[in-house]
Order: structure tokens, then sequence, then C-alpha cells
């Protein structure tokens, strides 16, 4: 576990993308927090009843969202470069390898938000006191106080809450750009709009939405009433809100760490002929090839150790097939695909560089075989997927070893 977390704060450091975030999450909750103590004004000289402490933390609505999407880049960053194949192969448990970015992406947020929080109350002070926020209707407070100190430290665990929550939404869709949609919905649109929803409405989103962590800064009976939401407070205490964040984190971070696997994906509207998994690209994962009984190419995709493929990438045959077999047919230890195709009468072979990179097809006529020979590869081919074929090694005019694939049965030169 120790390596892995290793690995996975190296990676993080490494991920521009991902430090863009935590850095606008800094600027947002210091830069908007001085913006919105510098608007408000009040004229109350006695018994003043607005939420200074919440006055002084309100870039957090703003710091939430480069939240979500730190959250988000830490996973599908992964999934868009293919590195997850790496990571899942280098340690072979997903739940290990969500644990192990839920533990670093909680170490680097909380202290960073922090410090950010700490930093955005003291700015925030005499901003609020030019605009009429002072004794005897707001006597002074510090952040050392018990009230300013509990929202201070709550403020920075809400926005790791937040990053946890879209660290399991992105592990689940693998996809930036649906995780960071997701992640606003749930966090951010709950309190952009809840001025617009009736009472009974309102009182349960901040009781059961992410949202009810906000109660942690509460220290009147204004809580969000900026946002329309109830003026008597919120309807949940400081610590039960924050809980209900982590709850969030927590569901999130279980869909993706095995409890769901994501929506299934599709492979086509129904013209699949044939469809089979073999190690395409070399890197120890299964791979699927799918041929089609319609389109005149072959479907990709590759694997990432997990269960779920990448986005398809075709591969021309220059007509419909009718059935496909994975199998090594130049012999230079990579596995091609072998495509029948009963309208041209002919067998395509598609030769394979070692990446999954297939050359244009080589075609062989046959014009009673053609379905027959592909079909024998698949059940005698010498993929390394099946692990059928006879092996010999002979050593090259250059010194190096090379690894030959005989098959009795059937040879596709």
């Amino acid at each position: 576990m120790i390596d892995t977390l290793s690995s996975e704060l190296t990676k993080l450091r490494s991920q521009r993308g991902a430090i863009g975030a935590l850095l606008a999450m800094c600027l947002l909750m210091i830069a908007m927090t001085a913006w919105a103590a510098a608007e408000v004004q009040t004229d109350a000289v006695v018994a003043g009843d607005d939420d200074v402490v919440q006055n002084s933390l309100a870039g957090v609505a703003f710091a939430q969202l480069a939240a979500v999407v730190l959250g988000a880049l830490l996973i599908t960053s992964e999934y868009t470069t293919g590195m997850i194949r790496t990571t899942l192969t280098a340690t072979q448990r997903r739940a290990r390898v969500l644990a192990a970015k839920a533990v670093v992406l909680g170490i680097v947020t909380f202290p960073v938000a922090l410090a950010a929080s700490a930093i955005a109350f003291m700015v925030a002070q005499p901003l609020l006191h030019d605009g009429g926020y002072v004794a005897p209707a707001y006597p002074p407070v510090s952040i050392t106080d018990p009230g300013p100190a509990r929202a201070v430290v709550g403020t920075a665990l809400l926005l790791t809450a937040y990053a946890l929550i879209t660290l399991g939404i992105g592990t689940v869709l693998r996809h930036s750009g649906a995780t960071i949609a997701t992640g606003i919905a749930i966090v951010f649109l709950p309190l952009l709009m809840l001025g617009i929803f009736p009472e009974h409405v309102r009182t349960r989103i901040e009781q059961l939405s992410p949202l009810a962590g906000m109660a942690v800064q509460s220290t009147t009976g204004r809580m969000l009433s900026a946002f329309g939401g109830d003026q008597g407070g919120m309807p949940i205490g400081h610590w039960t809100g924050l809980g209900v964040a982590f709850a969030w984190a927590v569901v999130a971070l279980g869909l993706g760490g095995g409890l769901a696997y994501g929506p299934p994906q599709s492979l086509g509207a129904g013209d699949i002929a044939a469809l089979r998994a073999s190690d395409l690209d070399g890197n120890g994962t299964l791979d699927l090839a799918a041929a089609r009984a319609v389109q005149p190419f072959v479907d990709v995709r590759l694997g990432f150790g997990d269960g779920s493929f990448a986005a398809a990438q075709p591969w021309g045959t220059g007509s419909p097939a009718a059935d496909l077999a994975p199998a090594d047919s130049d012999v230079d230890g990579d596995v091609d695909l072998v495509v029948a195709l009963p309208e041209a009468l002919t067998i395509a072979v598609l030769s394979n560089s070692g990446l999954a990179v297939f050359s244009p097809p080589l075609t062989v006529v046959s014009p009673i075989l053609a379905r027959h020979l592909a079909a024998a590869a698949h059940r005698a081919q010498p993929a390394r997927a099946h692990g059928v074929a006879a092996r010999h090694t002979r050593r090259r005019p250059d010194g190096l070893e090379r690894t030959r694939r005989y098959d009795n049965r059937l040879a596709v030169r």
C-alpha cells in the first residue's frame, strides 16, 4: 500500500491540470471572499443578525467548483491518456488504487484548503469593518474563537469532501466532462437554486444534499440567507451537516471501488458479426475486436485491465465481415486479425505492429473457404491469449532471440 500511495502522489504532482485546479481553489477561496466582504454593507447599530463568519468564508461557494474539477481530473485524466492500464497492471486491485487516490487527494487538499480558508477569513475582517460590521452590533471575531475556528477547519474539510465525491463519480463515469458536470450538479446547483424551492423542499435539500456541509460555518440564524435559504438558520447541526457531505463521498467512492462498474459500453447497433478477445497491444490485458456485418471495418477496443475498454478504433477491411480470428499470421510475436469477407469471397489479414496499430488489409482469394479458414484460425490460432501454439526460439544473425510460433493445421502467410 505504501508503494501505491507513493505512486499516486507522484502522479498527482505530475498532473498539471490537477495542480492548476488546486491553485484555483485557493485563489477563488481568497479572492471571492474578499470581493464578497467588500460588497456587503450594514447600518445596524445594535443586535446585528448577519453571519459575519459565513461572510468571512463566502468564497467557498466558488472554491468548491475548483474542488470538483480537482477530484475529477485526478482519476479521469488517467482514463483519457490510457495510463489507467499501467496503473491497474502494477496494482491489480482496483479498490486499493482508488483508496490510495482518495488518501492522497485528502492529504493534499485539506492542508491547502485550510490555509486558504484561514487567509480568506483574516483578509475579510478589515473589509467587513469598513462595511459597518463593527461593535456594538457586531463584536469583533478572531480566528481563535471557537465558532470561527470550527468554521475555518470545517470549510477545509468540506472542500475535501467535495473533491472526494467527484473522485468517486469519476471512477464510475471515466470521462472528465461528464464527471465535472455531474459533480457541479450535485454540489453547486443545490446552493445556486435554493431560493426557487418551497420551504419544505428547501429543508430537505439542506439536510440531505452535500450542501448540508455548509452548516459547519453557521454561527447565527442567518446562514445561507443570501442564497434564499431558511431565515431561521440551517435545519441541521454543524458537524452533522459535514458528516452528510462525507457520507456522499463514501457512497461515491464505494460505487467507484467495486459496488458498481459504470454504465455498460455499447459496441454498436446490432451489426456485429463476430467478437473476439485477445491481447492486441501486448500489455498483458485483454482487448476486444469486433467484426462488422454491415460496415466494412473491424472495431478494436483496448482494455484497461479492470473490465472497461477504450473507445472503438475502426480499421478498414474493404468489405463487411462474417467472422474474425486473432492470430499471429506473420510469426512476429504480435497478434494479427484474420477476417472472413464473404461478399468479396476473400479473407483479409490485418497485420499488427505490436501496439494494436494495423496495416491495410492483405487479401487472399478463397471462393469456398473464406469463412471456414477464418473459423479454423480461431480454433487453432496460436495467439498468446489462448496459449496453444508451439513455440521455437532461434538466434538471429544480429544476436537477438526471436520466438516463432507454428501451427500445423493453419498457416496464414
